[in-house]
């Protein structure tokens, strides 16, 4: 299932899980740790099944991660929400980092009904 719309969308996957783990370096350590590991766990996530699902060679497998893929990104963007709300990230990049998953879920979307076609 290897195409270069799933190699598009892992490099943004990626990038995001980079510009998470640099946003969870500010939080507070003492009370937070478990957010800090929870939104670094589910960003490697999306990556992690996105390149799983581009790898497969059964639609089945592919949809598997790409359903994970979807899973992984609805947390974070929960865990996002959480952490704008606990004034552990400003809104501005809020905004900016919420506008990547948005991104990367429409994504995943278009990539997941090209395969249906």
């Amino acid at each position: 299932m290897t195409n270069s719309k799933g190699l598009i969308i892992l490099k943004k996957a990626n990038s995001l899980y980079l510009d998470i783990s640099e946003l969870t370096i500010s939080f507070p350590v003492d009370k937070n740790s478990e957010l800090i590991n929870q939104l670094q766990s589910a960003s490697s996530l999306i990556s992690t099944n996105i390149s799983q699902a581009i790898a497969n060679e059964t639609l089945v497998e592919f949809d598997l991660f790409i359903e994970n893929a979807f899973h992984a990104i609805t947390e974070v963007s929960s865990l996002l929400k959480v952490s704008k709300n606990s004034n552990f990230i400003s809104e501005e990049d809020f905004e900016l980092t919420n506008k990547k998953v948005k991104t990367i879920r429409r994504m995943l979307y278009n990539l997941k009904m090209s395969q249906i076609k």
